[in-house]
């Protein structure tokens, strides 16, 4: 139910990125209850500024345009869980493409990449996260396995884990395995707070901030720095807004995948 703008104004802080999500607010039964600027607001994005946990509340803002997560905004409302919907693909889940889907794309792409595709389906399975949408994320980092870089394929270091640039090559790891479950353990720490499934062999789990960045799309600023091309956009919000920051073009690899019939 929307209370009044003035009974909730200043009520929230400024929140951990762990719980600051964009939200789409389904429009029935808000909707009925705003101004018409408000309505055409419904159909934007919405910025979640607090939320305690396990409440059946969430404080939001209705704001025109793109928030980054560390913004505050200016009006806030409680919003019941039922009239909203986690904006974002999550990083946790069950994959929807099969291994052999992945290899044929890859081959097509690179007929001489390794097969890896096996692993990011079993390794991320066992872990509950998406090893579907981590290999088209290898892809984009590998350079669809050519290389180019800084990284060298000896490493086994599938996504730069530890890479700076400037010749700095980043983390070595033993075999392929240990490289998948490294990129995987990295992402569990940034989509989640719980303890991982085992011990981590990801060098810099600890240096994560847990469970600040729950989806693909906020990969880009934390997992990659800045998260998009500082050469062709002025700020994150534009290449947010042209779909090319790192999640985004992370997840279009993903969505090639999927539409690949070869």
């Amino acid at each position: 139910m929307v209370k009044t703008r003035d009974l909730w104004r200043g009520i929230a802080r400024r929140c951990s990125a762990a719980v600051c999500l964009l939200l789409a607010v389904a429009a029935t039964g808000l909707a009925a209850s705003l101004t018409d600027t408000e309505k055409d607001m419904t159909d934007r994005d919405v910025h979640i500024d607090h939320m305690d946990e396990g409440s059946t509340e969430f404080y939001f803002s209705l704001e025109q345009g793109f928030l980054r997560p560390e913004e505050q905004a200016g009006w806030y409302y409680p919003l019941t869980v039922g009239k909203v919907k986690t904006w974002g693909t999550p990083i946790l889940g069950e994959p929807e493409l099969s291994a052999e889907q992945m290899e044929n794309y890859l081959r097509r792409k690179n007929p001489h990449a390794p097969n890896v595709a096996r692993l990011y389906i079993d390794i991320g399975r066992d872990m509950g996260i998406r090893g579907d949408i981590a290999f088209a994320q290898t892809l984009l980092e590998t350079g669809f396995f050519r290389y180019g870089g800084d990284v060298v394929p000896e490493q086994n270091n599938f996504s730069g884990l530890g890479t700076t640039g400037r010749g700095v090559r980043g983390y070595y790891f033993a075999t392929p395995q240990d490289g998948v479950r490294a990129q995987l353990e990295h992402l569990w720490a940034y989509a989640t707070t719980r303890p991982a499934p085992r011990k981590p062999i990801d060098p810099r789990f600890n240096y994560v901030t847990r469970g600040s960045c729950p989806t693909w799309e906020e990969l880009g600023g934390r997992w990659a720095y800045p998260g998009y091309a500082a050469w062709k956009y002025a700020s994150f919000e534009e290449a947010f807004a042209a779909g090319e920051t790192y999640g985004q073009l992370i997840l279009r690899i993903y969505e090639d995948i999927k539409n690949f019939n070869g």
